[in-house]
Protein backbone atom coordinates (compact mmCIF):
# COMPACT_ATOMS: atom_id res chain seq x y z
CA UNK A 1 0.00 0.00 0.00
CA UNK A 2 1.87 3.30 -1.28
CA UNK A 3 1.18 7.15 -2.11
CA UNK A 4 -0.82 7.80 -4.98
CA UNK A 5 2.26 8.79 -6.69
CA UNK A 6 3.33 5.36 -6.04
CA UNK A 7 0.12 3.47 -6.74
CA UNK A 8 -0.22 -0.60 -5.95
CA UNK A 9 -3.14 -2.51 -5.72
CA UNK A 10 -4.36 -5.47 -4.14
CA UNK A 11 -7.33 -5.78 -6.39
CA UNK A 12 -7.98 -6.55 -9.96
CA UNK A 13 -7.66 -3.55 -12.03
CA UNK A 14 -11.33 -3.71 -13.27
CA UNK A 15 -13.31 -2.93 -10.09
CA UNK A 16 -16.25 -0.58 -11.08
CA UNK A 17 -16.28 0.08 -7.31
CA UNK A 18 -14.03 2.21 -5.42
CA UNK A 19 -14.95 3.16 -1.28
CA UNK A 20 -13.40 5.88 -0.33
CA UNK A 21 -12.38 6.30 3.62
CA UNK A 22 -10.43 9.08 5.77
CA UNK A 23 -10.17 10.69 8.72
CA UNK A 24 -12.63 13.95 8.98
CA UNK A 25 -11.70 16.23 6.86
CA UNK A 26 -9.40 14.69 4.84
CA UNK A 27 -10.48 15.10 1.67
CA UNK A 28 -12.80 11.94 0.54
CA UNK A 29 -15.65 14.21 -0.77
CA UNK A 30 -13.42 16.12 -2.59
CA UNK A 31 -11.60 13.14 -4.34
CA UNK A 32 -15.62 11.13 -4.43
CA UNK A 33 -16.56 14.75 -6.49
CA UNK A 34 -13.91 14.06 -9.09
CA UNK A 35 -15.25 10.33 -9.65
CA UNK A 36 -18.86 11.49 -10.00
CA UNK A 37 -18.29 14.20 -12.23
CA UNK A 38 -15.20 13.19 -14.30
CA UNK A 39 -16.14 9.51 -14.34
CA UNK A 40 -19.61 9.31 -13.94
CA UNK A 41 -19.28 7.09 -10.75
CA UNK A 42 -22.49 7.18 -8.66
CA UNK A 43 -21.78 8.79 -5.04
CA UNK A 44 -23.05 7.70 -2.22
CA UNK A 45 -22.32 8.40 1.22
CA UNK A 46 -22.76 6.64 4.40
CA UNK A 47 -24.08 9.60 6.14
CA UNK A 48 -26.89 10.17 3.73
CA UNK A 49 -27.79 6.24 4.95
CA UNK A 50 -28.16 7.76 8.42
CA UNK A 51 -30.50 10.74 7.18
CA UNK A 52 -32.75 8.73 5.47
CA UNK A 53 -33.03 6.67 8.28
CA UNK A 54 -33.31 10.07 10.74
CA UNK A 55 -36.00 11.01 8.40
CA UNK A 56 -37.88 7.90 8.57
CA UNK A 57 -37.57 7.94 12.79
CA UNK A 58 -39.00 11.56 12.07
CA UNK A 59 -35.25 12.65 13.87
CA UNK A 60 -33.55 15.41 12.82
CA UNK A 61 -31.06 14.34 10.05
CA UNK A 62 -29.02 18.18 10.27
CA UNK A 63 -28.16 17.50 14.01
CA UNK A 64 -24.75 15.39 14.34
CA UNK A 65 -26.16 13.46 17.85
CA UNK A 66 -29.55 12.31 15.56
CA UNK A 67 -26.61 10.81 13.14
CA UNK A 68 -24.07 9.05 15.77
CA UNK A 69 -27.61 7.85 17.97
CA UNK A 70 -29.25 6.15 14.50
CA UNK A 71 -25.49 4.38 14.18
CA UNK A 72 -25.59 3.42 17.08
CA UNK A 73 -28.72 1.80 17.29
CA UNK A 74 -28.58 0.32 13.93
CA UNK A 75 -25.13 -1.42 14.59
CA UNK A 76 -26.08 -2.30 17.93
CA UNK A 77 -29.25 -4.03 16.51
CA UNK A 78 -27.58 -5.94 12.96
CA UNK A 79 -24.09 -5.68 13.98
CA UNK A 80 -21.09 -3.68 12.74
CA UNK A 81 -21.41 -4.35 8.96
CA UNK A 82 -25.16 -3.07 8.99
CA UNK A 83 -24.37 0.24 7.28
CA UNK A 84 -22.46 -1.85 4.50
CA UNK A 85 -25.67 -4.07 4.38
CA UNK A 86 -27.68 -1.08 3.74
CA UNK A 87 -25.43 0.79 1.20
CA UNK A 88 -24.59 -2.90 -1.14
CA UNK A 89 -28.34 -2.77 -2.29
CA UNK A 90 -27.69 1.01 -3.65
CA UNK A 91 -24.73 0.21 -5.52
CA UNK A 92 -25.00 0.94 -9.39
CA UNK A 93 -21.80 0.46 -10.58
CA UNK A 94 -19.52 2.09 -11.46
CA UNK A 95 -19.75 3.80 -7.96
CA UNK A 96 -17.90 5.40 -5.22
CA UNK A 97 -18.64 4.54 -1.50
CA UNK A 98 -17.96 7.71 0.98
CA UNK A 99 -17.25 7.15 4.59
CA UNK A 100 -16.67 3.35 5.74
CA UNK A 101 -15.48 3.36 8.84
CA UNK A 102 -15.11 -0.29 10.28
CA UNK A 103 -13.53 -3.56 8.56
CA UNK A 104 -17.34 -4.98 8.91
CA UNK A 105 -18.68 -2.67 6.81
CA UNK A 106 -15.66 -3.11 3.46
CA UNK A 107 -16.74 -6.94 4.27
CA UNK A 108 -20.10 -6.50 3.42
CA UNK A 109 -19.36 -4.58 0.33
CA UNK A 110 -16.97 -6.93 -1.01
CA UNK A 111 -19.71 -9.65 -0.33
CA UNK A 112 -21.43 -8.54 -3.33
CA UNK A 113 -18.38 -6.15 -4.96
CA UNK A 114 -15.43 -8.18 -4.55
CA UNK A 115 -13.21 -6.39 -6.34
CA UNK A 116 -14.27 -3.17 -4.84
CA UNK A 117 -11.07 -1.13 -3.93
CA UNK A 118 -10.77 0.36 -0.80
CA UNK A 119 -8.62 4.02 -1.15
CA UNK A 120 -7.87 6.16 1.64
CA UNK A 121 -7.27 9.66 1.58
CA UNK A 122 -5.21 11.04 4.18
CA UNK A 123 -4.46 14.28 5.17
CA UNK A 124 -2.16 15.61 7.86
CA UNK A 125 -3.89 16.42 11.47
CA UNK A 126 -2.94 20.48 11.07
CA UNK A 127 -3.77 20.18 7.47
CA UNK A 128 -7.73 18.82 8.21
CA UNK A 129 -8.13 21.08 11.06
CA UNK A 130 -7.33 23.88 8.84
CA UNK A 131 -10.19 22.99 7.23
CA UNK A 132 -12.80 23.09 9.54
CA UNK A 133 -16.17 23.94 8.49
CA UNK A 134 -18.23 25.74 10.57
CA UNK A 135 -20.33 22.92 12.11
CA UNK A 136 -17.11 21.30 13.25
CA UNK A 137 -15.28 22.06 16.97
CA UNK A 138 -12.95 25.08 16.88
CA UNK A 139 -11.11 23.29 19.52
CA UNK A 140 -8.10 21.44 18.77
CA UNK A 141 -8.61 18.57 21.25
CA UNK A 142 -12.51 18.26 20.54
CA UNK A 143 -11.51 18.38 17.12
CA UNK A 144 -9.24 14.98 17.06
CA UNK A 145 -12.09 13.36 19.62
CA UNK A 146 -13.83 11.66 16.76
CA UNK A 147 -10.42 10.17 15.62
CA UNK A 148 -10.13 8.46 18.96
CA UNK A 149 -13.95 7.35 18.83
CA UNK A 150 -13.30 6.15 14.78
CA UNK A 151 -10.77 3.95 16.05
CA UNK A 152 -11.82 3.10 19.29
CA UNK A 153 -15.60 2.10 18.34
CA UNK A 154 -15.40 1.35 14.66
CA UNK A 155 -12.25 0.48 13.99
CA UNK A 156 -10.50 2.78 11.57
CA UNK A 157 -6.92 1.55 11.94
CA UNK A 158 -7.76 -1.90 10.91
CA UNK A 159 -9.15 -0.35 8.03
CA UNK A 160 -6.89 1.84 6.89
CA UNK A 161 -4.52 -1.29 7.47
CA UNK A 162 -7.04 -3.10 4.56
CA UNK A 163 -6.56 -0.20 2.28
CA UNK A 164 -5.26 -0.92 -1.44
CA UNK A 165 -4.37 2.72 -1.76
CA UNK A 166 -3.69 5.69 -0.49
CA UNK A 167 -3.95 9.24 -1.77
CA UNK A 168 -1.85 11.68 0.13
CA UNK A 169 -3.96 15.13 0.55
CA UNK A 170 -1.89 17.77 2.09
CA UNK A 171 -2.11 20.23 -0.62
CA UNK A 172 -4.20 22.34 -2.78
CA UNK A 173 -7.54 21.01 -4.33
CA UNK A 174 -6.65 20.91 -7.41
CA UNK A 175 -3.42 18.41 -6.37
CA UNK A 176 -5.81 16.51 -4.87
CA UNK A 177 -8.04 16.31 -8.13
CA UNK A 178 -4.82 15.41 -10.32
CA UNK A 179 -4.31 12.37 -7.83
CA UNK A 180 -7.77 11.16 -7.99
CA UNK A 181 -7.46 11.07 -11.71
CA UNK A 182 -4.34 9.36 -12.05
CA UNK A 183 -6.06 6.91 -9.24
CA UNK A 184 -9.01 6.77 -11.58
CA UNK A 185 -6.64 5.83 -14.51
CA UNK A 186 -5.10 3.22 -12.85
CA UNK A 187 -8.15 1.54 -11.86
CA UNK A 188 -9.18 1.75 -15.42
CA UNK A 189 -12.47 4.02 -15.35
CA UNK A 190 -13.20 5.45 -18.45
CA UNK A 191 -13.99 9.87 -18.71
CA UNK A 192 -17.27 10.28 -18.50
CA UNK A 193 -18.99 10.95 -22.56
CA UNK A 194 -15.81 8.89 -23.86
Amino acid sequence: MQSSSQLMINRPRETPVVILTGAARSGKDAAAEVLRDEYGCQMLVFSVILREECRRRGLDAGQKLNLTKVAGELREKGGMGILGKLIVGKINPPSVIVGARSPEEIAEIRKKFPKAVLVEVFADPKVRFGRRKPEDPRDWEKFFSRDKTDEEKYGMARVFGMRDYRVENNGTLDELGRKTRELAERLGLKRAGK
